[in-house]
């Protein structure tokens, strides 16, 4: 779950997995390309706070895996 969304300064992350595998964090930019990523351990449940404000305004893609679930949502940065 992505909030706020838009975001402006800051993205909250709130994620739940039933895996018990590495979760690892991207963000893509619309044309597919991964700006940004974040390795969040092994962990089936967690919130983390990305900051947006070396992001340019636009759509982007924030994909969330643990072994073979894979969850995108789209962030619109503001």
């Amino acid at each position: 779950v992505l909030t706020p969304n838009p975001a402006t300064d800051n993205v909250k992350i709130n994620y739940t997995t039933t895996n018990k595998d590495e979760v690892a964090l991207r963000i893509l930019d619309i044309s597919g390309i991964s700006i940004f990523n974040k390795n969040l351990g092994v962990q089936q449940e967690g919130t983390v706070t990305i900051p947006l404000s070396k992001l340019a305004s636009g759509i982007y893609m924030v994909e969330l895996k643990s072994g073979n679930e894979k969850v995108i949502q789209r962030l619109i940065k503001e």
